[in-house]
């Protein structure tokens, strides 16, 4: 009887739809845009953003926004990593240090592991990606979002 009892629990637990939190849904829209850099995916890296997006990052010229911030911003940093000799380019997030969501704006602050050889040897980059997003009638967009080297 044990081990029906058991056996159906497991059952249960197995086949029991996960519920994503509000939370995981954010982290959730910021994986899929880091897998599609990762991935050199252009048009995924462009399709998570808003029309109205503001990017601010540590190469020129810096800031990006409007309608194609994040597909100029994605451009910008292949032509500026080719002439910088960085090839490889890998992006990890960690653990969301804080995410925070009213109604439908969400904040989420996450650090990143930013790895990538320069001139062949590689270099291993510890950042924070600051993000702001803002949900449409179906999913969450990423509204703006800034990048900081952490030494």
């Amino acid at each position: 009887m044990r081990t029906l009892a058991l056996s159906l629990l497991a059952a249960l637990l197995l086949t029991t739809p996960v519920v994503a939190s509000p939370e995981s849904d954010v982290t959730g829209v910021v994986q899929k845009w880091i897998d599609a850099f990762n991935k050199n995916d252009a048009k995924t890296v462009a399709s998570v953003c808003t029309k109205d997006a503001i990017v601010l990052d540590d190469f020129p010229p810096h800031v990006w926004q409007g309608p194609t911030a994040c597909a100029r911003w994605f451009h910008n940093f292949h032509s500026f990593a080719a002439k910088s000799g960085i090839t490889e380019p890998i992006v990890s997030l960690g653990k969301a240090q804080h995410v925070d969501i009213t109604n439908d704006v969400a904040y989420a602050v996450i650090p990143t592991i930013f790895e990538f050889k320069k001139d062949g040897k590689p270099v291993k980059e510890t950042g924070i990606i600051t993000l702001k997003l803002q949900k449409n009638a179906t999913t969450w967009l990423i509204a703006g979002w800034a990048w900081a080297d952490q030494q």
